[in-house]
């Protein structure tokens, strides 16, 4: 895993931690109906996590709040969790990823070859990707979301330059804390940068 020159420069400071969690076999739906509950006052406000202005997009906690990831509870109870850390938190499945991933910056030929795949990417976008496709455009929009069967994920907290690192690594191991206490699984490899 590494961030490109590119994202370094387009983005001075970013940073991301990230924990491969395999042999989940658990399921943990009364954890997504917890921290709602718990997050229930911001959801109905809306409420904006600061930390994503960084990447100057939207939370994906509308998606949340209007129910749409209810049918994938691993994925919301990240992205929940770290907004309860503030800091921006996404989980993919580490199966559907071909080669190791890594930060870069969107580009005309990036564009190009994802267009088919996200209507949200634009150059210039933060995205992270594999060798051979896109897995999200950070922080908004993860194309490779883990579902209700997946056994193995990589969770990976992203943090902008107003992100301290600290804050970062403690919300990737509370996530991972958490996730597994609920979901099952261990730890098999850990990564931080910046």
């Amino acid at each position: 895993m590494h961030i490109s020159d590119k994202a370094k420069a387009r983005f001075p400071g970013i940073k991301l931690a990230a924990y491969q969690i395999n042999g989940m076999r658990k399921k943990g739906d009364w954890l997504l109906r917890e921290l709602m509950r718990d997050m229930e006052p911001e959801l109905a406000r809306g409420v904006e996590l600061d930390n994503y202005q960084g990447f100057k997009c939207r939370s994906k906690l509308f998606r949340i709040a209007s129910g749409e990831l209810n049918e994938n509870p691993l994925a919301a109870c990240v992205e929940l969790i770290g907004y309860g850390d503030g800091v921006v938190a996404s989980a993919y499945d580490w199966d559907k990823i071909a080669e190791e991933p890594y930060l870069d910056v969107a580009d005309e030929d990036t564009v190009a070859k994802f267009e088919s795949d996200s209507s949200y990417l634009t150059k210039g976008s933060l995205i992270f990707r594999d060798q051979e496709k896109l897995l999200s455009i950070v922080p908004c929009y993860d194309l490779a979301s883990p579902s209700k069967k997946t056994k193995n994920i990589l969770v990976v907290v992203f943090g902008s330059s107003a992100t301290p690192r600290g804050q970062v690594i403690g919300a990737v191991e509370d996530i991972s804390r958490t996730i597994r206490g609920s979901f099952g699984g261990k730890v098999t490899s850990m990564v931080y940068l910046d």
